[in-house]
């Protein structure tokens, strides 16, 4: 459960690096979503694996110019949603344990 909850915050991380520098600077960050992915694949997370894919492929159309900006905004909005409720659902799971 440990290496979930970690996963979950290295991802939120790294969407909070993106949102702060711009959707539209966001160019180099695919290796880290590729990373990202697949270390959701591993730990069972294949929607967060196919949601960090889908912000991947957005940024890389919106940095090549054939994407929106709003494509981009939502598959981030997507990823972030997952990985929020994810995390929340991981506590209160551990707290329905402890007791």
């Amino acid at each position: 459960m440990t290496q979930v909850y970690d996963h979950i915050e290295q991802t939120r991380h790294l969407l909070s690096q993106i949102f702060e520098s711009g959707l539209a600077s966001a160019r180099n960050v695919s290796a880290a979503l590729g990373d990202c992915g697949k270390i959701a694949e591993e730990l069972g997370m294949s929607g967060g694996a196919e949601l960090l894919g889908a912000l991947d492929a957005a940024l890389r159309a919106l940095a090549a110019g054939q994407g929106e900006t709003g494509s981009a905004a939502l598959a981030y909005c997507y990823a972030l949603s997952y990985y929020n409720i994810v995390a929340d659902m991981l506590i209160v799971e551990t707290m329905a344990v402890k007791q």
